[in-house]
């Protein structure tokens, strides 16, 4: 199923991801600030794909698209 080294990641991701609040509470952080936190992960997952395509058709370069994540360390793979 997961061959993927970065499918790996994701795994590990969302069943870690419940446990996550628990976390953060233990770091100090109140309810109100992790609750923001979370609710703001998955905007920003829904808005970002979308304006990195357009960023790609405004560039032209889809692979440059593709090297970036890689480069700014946000890619796991």
């Amino acid at each position: 199923m997961a061959r993927n080294p970065s499918n790996y990641f994701y795994l590990t991701l969302y069943v870690l991801y419940p446990y996550l609040t628990l976390h953060l509470r233990e770091l100090g952080i109140n309810v109100e600030e992790t609750a923001i936190m979370s609710a703001v992960t998955p905007i920003v997952a829904i808005v970002m794909p979308p304006l990195a395509g357009m960023v790609a058709d405004r560039i032209g370069n889809f692979k440059n698209m593709d090297i970036r994540p890689d480069v700014l360390g946000e890619s796991q793979d």
